[in-house]
């Protein structure tokens, strides 16, 4: 379990952390990843997703799915940004480890 429990962590507050696995496998972040994300698919998602767990969970890098959609796939529409950010809203302000936030992806 070494190495899976501290690769990722939820915010604000501390909850069970997610595997790999868990990340990739029809998550939202699993989704931007794959390139599978639709502007329905989010909205159901992110309905699913009450408590915000999957929309507060952050990778080794501190990156949320919020940095994924706006790090890989910049030319997605004002609407998909736009309601991931109101899911999580602190995470338009959370700095990855490498300093950047997720505004910072997308104007690059």
């Amino acid at each position: 379990m070494q190495g899976t429990v501290d690769s990722f962590r939820l915010l604000p507050e501390h909850t069970t952390p997610k595997t790999q696995e868990e990340l990739e496998m029809g998550t939202i972040a699993g989704l931007i990843k794959s390139g599978s994300l639709t502007r329905d698919l989010l909205a159901d998602k992110i309905k699913a997703d009450a408590d915000g767990r999957e929309a507060r969970a952050v990778d080794q890098d501190g990156q949320t799915a919020l940095h994924f959609l706006c790090r890989d796939h910049p030319e997605t529409s004002a609407e998909m940004l736009s309601m991931l950010a109101q899911a999580y809203p602190d995470a338009a302000s959370l700095s990855d480890r490498s300093g950047s936030t997720p505004l910072r992806y997308l104007l690059a």
